[in-house]
C-alpha cells in the first residue's frame, strides 16, 4: 500500500512540475512589447528619483537599470530570437555591473571620476547593446 501511495504522490508531482515547468514562449512583438514597457517604467522611475545628493544620478541610473535586469530575465523569447536576446539580458547585466561600480566609488573618488572610471566600458557594452535591441526590434530603450 505504501508503495502505491508512494507512486501515486510521484506521479502528482511530476505532472504539477510539467504543467509549470517551462515558461510560455513570448511572440517577438510581444517580447518586444514588454522589453520596451519595462524600459519605460525605469526610464520614468528614474526621472522621479532626480536631484538629491551628490551622485544621486548614478544611483537613480543603477536603480532603474536594476528594474529592467529583473523585467527582462524573467522572459522567454522566441527560438528565432534567443541569441539576440541573449546578447541584449547580458548586456544588460554588464552595464548594470558598470553602474553600480561607478555609483559605489561615487563617495571615494567624486562623481566625475566615478563616470570617467567607467565611461570607455559603458560605451562598448552600450554598443552591443543598442545592437541587439535593434535587432530584436526593441528601439525605444535606446
Amino acid at each position: 500500500m505504501h508503495r502505491t501511495v508512494a507512486a501515486a504522490l510521484v506521479a502528482v508531482l511530476v505532472l504539477a512540475l510539467a504543467s509549470c515547468g517551462g515558461a510560455e514562449s513570448l511572440t517577438r512583438a510581444e517580447l518586444v512589447r514588454r522589453i520596451e514597457a519595462a524600459c519605460n517604467t525605469a526610464q520614468a522611475q528614474m526621472r522621479a528619483r532626480g536631484g538629491g545628493e551628490q551622485g544621486s544620478f548614478l544611483a537613480a541610473i543603477a536603480a532603474s537599470q536594476r528594474v529592467v535586469v529583473k523585467t527582462v530575465s524573467k522572459l522567454h523569447p522566441p527560438d528565432a530570437s534567443k541569441a539576440d536576446f541573449e546578447t541584449f539580458k547580458q548586456g544588460l547585466e554588464q552595464r548594470l555591473a558598470v553602474f553600480t561600480r561607478a555609483e559605489s566609488s561615487v563617495r571615494s573618488v567624486g562623481v566625475a571620476s566615478a563616470v570617467r572610471s567607467v565611461q570607455a566600458e559603458g560605451e562598448v557594452i552600450t554598443k552591443r547593446l543598442r545592437t541587439a535591441a535593434t535587432r530584436l526590434g526593441a528601439t525605444g530603450c535606446f
